[in-house]
């Protein structure tokens, strides 16, 4: 049986993210603003070059 792998979310949520980030925004503030989970976000913000701000 083939699993057809789908990503958690799409590119466009993935580069608002990293966006918002960028911003100043906190990233543990945007997960639960957008019901998503925080390691992805930190994930997509490292490939991206964006340091991540704790505030």
């Amino acid at each position: 049986m083939t699993q057809n792998y789908k990503p958690a979310y799409p590119p466009e949520f993935r580069q608002q993210m990293v966006e918002w980030v960028a911003l100043g925004n906190c990233p543990k503030r945007l997960s639960k603003e957008f019901g998503c989970r925080y390691t992805p976000i930190q994930t997509w913000c490292r490939a991206a070059g964006v340091s991540i701000n704790q505030g």
